[in-house]
């Protein structure tokens, strides 16, 4: 084990910038200090990284085997506005995931955006900022081979301090009895929670509601 974090440690690549040191890899142990898998790192030129290779180690073969693989694009400010996610299907690899990342002009996330390769599933999850509170909407969506599928929906606002430590949440239910075009929400659930001098979490309350606004669980 003692050996094997050295050479791991020892696994480094220069990259274009020849002050700094980016690692090449790292390798996975178990708790018997056997290898499990391995993670190999692509950079470009600008050192950011491209692409993440995961393998696993085939003990039969005594050898590495590829599992999956994540490349990533960005845009002028370094956000990630890209990510693509495929799996090695024993000769190549396959794309499976493909994500779409928008920010605003204070680099935060507005959207994200992933679609499966295989048409089954589309999760679009995006935010809006006022001040410290966050509104988050997510929409899953799963196809089934018969073509009927299901939507997953949340729509939440979050209030965060300045570490970023989420101290409100107000989840909301669409009221599908509601009438008219635009969808009508009530609360549905409220957590609250806290957090020591380090940003440590300490707890949660939450409540939860019914349609009327009654509190019917905590």
């Amino acid at each position: 084990h003692y050996l094997l974090t050295i050479a791991a440690g020892l696994a480094f690549s220069l990259a274009a910038n020849a002050e700094t040191l980016l690692p090449d890899s790292t390798v996975t142990l178990n708790a018997k200090g056997e290898k499990t898998g391995k993670q190999v790192y692509h950079y470009a030129e600008n050192q950011q990284k491209e692409k993440d290779e995961f393998l696993k180690w085939d003990a039969a073969k005594s050898d590495w085997t590829p599992s999956h693989a994540l490349s990533y694009t960005y845009d002028a400010a370094g956000n990630k506005v890209g990510e693509l996610y495929q799996f090695w299907n024993g000769k190549e690899y396959v794309d499976s995931e493909i994500t779409a990342y928008v920010f605003d002009d204070q680099n935060r996330m507005t959207l994200r955006d992933t679609k499966y390769s295989d048409g089954s599933r589309h999760i679009v999850e995006s935010y809006k900022f006022d001040g410290d509170e966050a509104t988050y909407i997510g929409r899953d969506t799963l196809w089934k081979a018969d073509g009927s599928y299901t939507v997953d929906a949340l729509n939440e606002k979050r209030i965060l301090d300045d570490a970023g430590n989420l101290l409100k949440v107000t989840s909301y239910t669409q009221d599908w009895d509601a009438q008219g075009e635009d969808p009508v929400y009530y609360v549905d659930a409220i957590s609250v929670s806290e957090y020591d001098n380090e940003n440590r979490y300490l707890k949660s309350d939450i409540q939860y509601f019914s349609k009327a606004g009654d509190v019917i669980g905590t």
